[in-house]
């Protein structure tokens, strides 16, 4: 009980530097109230709890797809009722008011009366293309790999870095590759592309705030590796027009492909150019002063890391060039649940890995690279590891 008492004292303490804006106060608040959470609840709670989390899940992709999310949303953060969001349509009134009862308990939604029913903040986000598209990859794949663990398991061992021949649990769900799987599928492509590009809606700071990039290099060249349509290097340029030198865009041809006109006029806006590549091959830009590199690499086992990075080292002129990877570093003791739920994310989908330090050292030294620094932004957040040639 003390040490619940000193944790309530410890969140009063963060709640105020929150409120004056002091850095990371917001996510130590955070992981205080997760702390005194399990320390008050009961073993039965905890895993009770857990036990329910794969139902509001469910919940929550059956109001997306049954238009309820976006429904509500159209009102304008108005109210409600289950009545006239069930009015012509083909769904129970009683089964509306089941889901929107769950949604509202993860404060998904707002619920003002009796079945009734309104937006929030979160609703608003939860509706936008780029969750949609995330809410539809985490449940629409990842259900079909989840059904089949178990015999996956039993069948193949479950190796952590899957050699030839060996099928790893997405391949073994779907009977190929994840990459392999949407490439042949332009409608998922296309929501792992949109998920992809709003991975970033409702986050701050962006990488540029977390690593100096204007204190460091005023003109230049930077290359923003497999940066699919854009979002990091048209934020950049929207908040430093000052900046001087070349933004490159590296992707596929069938990512460009699929840029809309907005999409293609920011691009063309921030002066940013486009180079098709495809980084298992020699990378075209030699001597740039920046290569960035976000959310690529714990995609995949050391093995294809190490030929992935391989070819921008190679491409790096020592003194002058820095490649910044925007990716998690795992703690190796006390890590946070959502850091340490990312990584089984990788594991099932991709047979990939969110690396501890350690881990990102040697991946590094395989390389031929070595780690300068690596700039912080939180526990659940992923950081930015400065690397030089070595």
């Amino acid at each position: 009980m003390t040490h619940s008492f000193r944790l309530i004292e410890q969140i009063q303490f963060l709640n105020q530097q929150r409120l004056q804006n002091v850095k990371g106060a917001h996510e130590d608040m955070l992981a205080a109230i997760l702390e005194l959470k399990y320390e008050v609840q009961r073993p039965w709670d905890t895993l009770w709890e857990n036990r329910f989390q794969m139902f509001c899940s469910f919940g929550k992709r059956m109001a997306i797809e049954m238009g309820l999310v976006q429904a509500i949303t159209d009102r304008g953060g108005a109210p409600v009722s289950s009545k006239d969001l069930g009015a012509g349509t083909r769904f129970d009134q009683g089964l509306i008011e089941r889901l929107l009862r769950l949604l509202a308990s993860m404060r998904l939604i707002d619920m003002t009366g009796k079945n009734e029913f309104k937006a929030t903040e979160v609703t608003t986000l939860l509706n936008s293309k780029g969750s949609t598209a995330y809410d539809k990859i985490f449940f629409d794949w990842l259900c079909p790999v989840g059904a089949n663990i178990v015999r996956c398991i039993n069948a193949t061992g479950l190796p952590q870095f899957p050699e030839s021949g060996q099928q790893g649990p997405f391949e073994y769900a779907f009977g190929v590759p994840f990459y392999e799987h949407i490439a042949q599928r332009p409608g998922l492509k296309q929501d792992f592309d949109l998920a992809m590009s709003a991975k970033r809606d409702g986050l701050v700071p962006q990488w540029f705030h977390v690593y100096p990039v204007m204190e460091e290099l005023e003109t230049g060249v930077i290359v923003d590796v497999a940066g699919n349509k854009g979002y990091e290097l048209v934020s950049l340029a929207a908040e430093h027009p000052e900046f001087e030198g070349t933004l490159i865009l590296e992707d596929l041809p069938s990512t460009f492909a699929q840029m809309n006109e907005e999409e293609q006029s920011k691009i063309k806006d921030a002066g940013i150019r486009l180079q098709e590549y495809d980084f298992f091959t020699p990378q075209p830009i030699k001597g740039a002063n920046i290569y960035f590199i976000r959310d690529v690499l714990h995609d995949w086992p050391d093995k294809e890391a190490v030929q992935l990075l391989s070819q921008t080292a190679e491409a790096m002129e020592p003194g002058r060039s820095r490649l910044l990877i925007e990716d998690h570093v795992v703690d190796d003791e006390n890590i946070h649940p959502t850091a340490a739920a990312k990584d089984i994310l990788m594991l099932l989908t991709l047979n990939g890995i969110e690396r501890t330090l350690e881990q990102w050292k040697v991946l590094l030294e395989d390389s031929g690279l070595m780690i300068v620094k690596v700039w912080p932004d939180g526990p659940d957040h992923p950081s930015i590891i400065e690397a030089v040639k070595t």
